[in-house]
């Protein structure tokens, strides 16, 4: 729990932003109310003066939290900030009870965003061929990088679930764990790739969309989301 009561809490987010929909989706669960900050990652706001002062990472999502001292904190990282949310609004829980079912879904979260979503991100290919003092690669070529490591991961990460899978990843209720696969989906179908090749994820990912928090934090409906973006 934090020192004083919380006062108000401002998410600086993309729309399309994977992290940020995690941390969408737990404030969603949990109805905790909050102001939205879009950070516009294709006008390359994450690199402004002003926003460096925030996240000095270039990075959404990140968590203001001003209390009612008067104090203002910020918190960076999703899943750090998913933390504290549990800390301080432990209702309904976004980790499992079970110490052991705790840390399964802690590690399949920490699989997503360590192991698949630094590897599609938009800096990471936009800069992939740089340490090789090579070429930009074009958006066509961007896209097969993407491809061939979310194709790899998940293929991976099928099996890491099938250990775990009930209704959702872990057991029958949502976890940590969900709300970390269900913008990874996503982003796999936004790249192109076929999901029935990983039919466990597929399966879990279509339940859990039908869920009211994964279709209020869902990127078409944020505030930053432009008519255009038709990805599902």
């Amino acid at each position: 729990m934090t020192s004083s009561p919380i006062k108000e809490l401002t998410l600086y987010s993309y729309f399309y932003s994977s992290a940020a929909w995690r941390v969408r989706s737990v404030l969603a669960l949990k109805k905790i109310p909050f102001k939205y900050q879009c950070v516009h990652l294709l006008d390359g706001q994450q690199h402004s003066e002003d926003y460096l002062k925030t996240n000095p990472m270039h990075q959404v999502p990140s968590l203001k939290v001003d209390l009612e001292d008067g104090s203002t904190h910020t918190i960076t990282q999703s899943l750090t900030i998913i933390r504290f949310l549990e800390e301080n609004y432990p209702e309904p829980a976004i980790y499992p009870k079970d110490m052991i079912l705790r840390c399964k879904s802690m590690a399949i979260a920490d699989t997503i965003s360590g192991g698949i979503q630094p590897l599609q991100n938009l800096e990471t290919l936009l800069h992939y061929t740089d340490p090789l003092g090579l070429p930009a690669l074009d958006q066509p070529a961007r896209t097969k990088v993407a491809q061939f490591w979310i194709d790899r991961k998940l293929v991976n990460l099928e099996k890491l679930v099938s250990s775990t899978a009930g209704k959702y990843c872990v057991g029958d209720e949502v976890s940590i764990a969900d709300v970390s696969l269900v913008p990874q989906m996503f982003n796999a179908r936004r790249f192109g790739l076929d999901t029935s090749k990983y039919p466990l994820l597929k399966q879990i990912d279509e339940r859990l969309q039908e869920l009211e928090i994964f279709k209020v934090s869902h990127p078409l409906s944020c505030p930053d989301a432009p008519k255009e973006a038709g990805a599902k």
